[in-house]
């Protein structure tokens, strides 16, 4: 298994969850001020981060599980 590449998959896609979670904190925001309201985007960044980041390891250890399948199949005589 290519560990470079499943790690550098899993950023990117954490990286893309994480502004996908700090968009939806901008249209989510609430017009109150106190505390917990404050920290929202903080939050909804790191647990868009957190879901993209297990998202994108485990797509990618499916796609090289998935190519090296084909692979052997293609070597296995008929």
């Amino acid at each position: 298994m290519n560990l470079r590449l499943l790690v550098f998959s899993s950023l990117v896609t954490a990286l893309v969850s994480a502004v996908l979670g700090l968009g939806v904190s901008r249209i989510a925001q609430s017009r109150f001020v106190s505390q917990p309201y404050r920290e929202l985007n903080r939050q909804y960044a790191a647990i868009g981060a957190g879901i993209g980041l297990v998202a994108g390891a485990g797509l990618e250890v499916l796609r090289q599980m998935k190519s090296r399948r084909d692979e052997e199949e293609a070597q296995e005589p008929d």
